[in-house]
């Protein structure tokens, strides 16, 4: 598996730098806007949460982040929970970095909420 990370945009394939969110003037005409990313090492594993540790960095922890940072952290019980699961994904990450069936069943079950979480949006 390849792993990208976000490196920078490109507007007519001029790089106009890496700002996320990148803001532009009003656009009057046709423009090609594009998100370039680059490959990016594995994530290491002592530090990483569950779901990097089964995907790895790829764009589906985006969905993640995006509920976490949208949704969860607007109330307390949200909060609650993603402090708990950073609390025990430091321990749970390494523990299940090898174990091949142990991913592909949590992959399931996160696979199973994105699809919630984009059907929500």
């Amino acid at each position: 598996m390849v792993l990208y990370t976000f490196n920078h945009w490109e507007v007519n394939g001029v790089n106009v730098g890496s700002a996320n969110p990148a803001t532009m003037g009003p656009i009057t005409t046709d423009v090609r806007i594009v998100a370039v990313y680059s490959g990016a090492p594995p994530p290491a594993c002592p530090s990483a949460v569950i779901a990097t540790a089964v995907y790895g960095n790829t764009l589906e922890l985006n969905v993640l982040r995006g509920f976490r940072d949208n949704f969860m952290s607007r109330n307390s019980f949200g909060r609650w929970v993603a402090r708990n699961y950073y609390r025990i994904g430091k321990y749970v990450a390494p523990a299940i970095a090898d174990k091949r069936l142990t991913k592909e069943v949590l992959k399931g079950y996160l696979d199973l909420l994105i699809d919630t979480i984009k059907s929500l949006q």
